[in-house]
């Protein structure tokens, strides 16, 4: 074990031999074949140990399964080695990571380092009228649209929002903001230009106003081999081609009136006389067979054929004259 140890420790490549039949194999398992040395030579322990196990090397200078398995125990150390190390970097982090803090204690936080003071209680009072309680004014500390919080009391804040109608009672006590302040102020300038051109007499409904709109512009072809051209192009490689749409083909015949017949067997060689070929066994004898334009069957038209054979007659009359199809 010891000597595999020093062996391999020398690093590759690790020549061996190999018969010419195995050149695939060798290739397969990572091996390269030396020209100068005329052997088959590892470039990495992974190699050399898929070369040793596939049995069609050998190395020189080593027993091949001993420096195997040396090679498994030093991956093996290592990977615990790699593990104790992940796990002692991941106590060190846990152990200096800072305890999460909860959103009253961030809030806390936020509070202090703004410096925001205490609701004064004539400011309470004052909102107290309106039915706003301390728990609703607290609520309004992350907005927003009350301006900045540092040195101000979240009170005086909302009293000033009030006083200049940034947010309303209702919202206060819902603790939910309907309306920014951009959008109300933007909605009270429409009102005053409304009732304005409405007083001048110059108002124009919103249906009727004409709405003028710049011309889209031209869209520039894309170049076919920037990578937006090469998207499209795959994209319409991929698309699925339409499939054909299949017309039904007339039909020749009245399928109401259409009657399938079973195929007629000859009385003389048993065999069936099949519509594709119209034929049997006795056709080496100069047999002939025609088809009944009315009841379908088959009989025998050539000359050969006897006076009492059931096949010289069709099925409707026994006549066969201007009725084969």
């Amino acid at each position: 074990m010891e000597f595999a140890q020093a062996w391999l420790a020398e690093g590759p490549p690790y020549y061996g031999d190999s018969e010419f039949k195995d050149k695939g194999e060798m290739y397969r398992c990572g091996g390269r074949f030396d020209k100068e040395k005329k052997l088959w030579k590892a470039i990495d322990k992974d190699s050399f140990v898929n070369m040793v196990q596939s049995g069609k090397w050998t190395p020189q200078g080593v027993d091949g399964p001993i420096a195997v398995r040396v090679i498994q125990l030093q991956f093996q150390k290592m990977q615990e080695e790699k593990s104790k190390k992940a796990y002692q970097e991941a106590v060190a982090k846990n152990k200096n990571k800072k305890p999460e803090l909860t959103p009253e204690q961030v809030e806390e936080k936020a509070r202090k380092e703004a410096g925001i003071p205490d609701d004064k209680p004539e400011e309470l009072e004052r909102l107290a009228k309106d039915g706003i309680t301390q728990v609703m004014i607290r609520k309004t500390f992350n907005w927003g649209t009350l301006g900045p919080k540092s040195g101000k009391s979240d009170a005086l804040r909302v009293l000033c929002g009030l006083k200049w109608n940034i947010i309303t009672v209702e919202e206060v006590r819902t603790g939910v903001l309907k309306e920014s302040f951009v959008d109300r102020n933007a909605r009270r300038m429409r009102e005053e230009r409304e009732a304005k051109l409405r007083a001048e007499g110059k108002w124009i409904p919103a249906k009727k106003q004409k709405v003028h709109r710049l011309p889209e512009p031209a869209k520039k072809p894309v170049d076919p081999y920037s990578r937006e051209g090469a998207k499209i192009f795959y994209e319409q490689q991929a698309a699925p081609e339409p499939e054909p749409q299949h017309q039904e083909m007339p039909r020749i015949y009245n399928q109401a009136d259409f009657k399938w017949l079973p195929d007629t067997v000859c009385s003389v060689c048993k065999a069936p006389v099949t519509d594709q070929f119209m034929d049997c066994q006795c056709a080496i004898d100069g047999a002939a067979w025609a088809r009944c334009g009315k009841c379908g069957e088959k009989y025998r038209v050539d000359e050969r054929v006897g006076m009492w054979n059931r096949n010289k007659l069709c099925g409707c009359s026994g006549k066969k004259s201007g009725r084969a199809s």
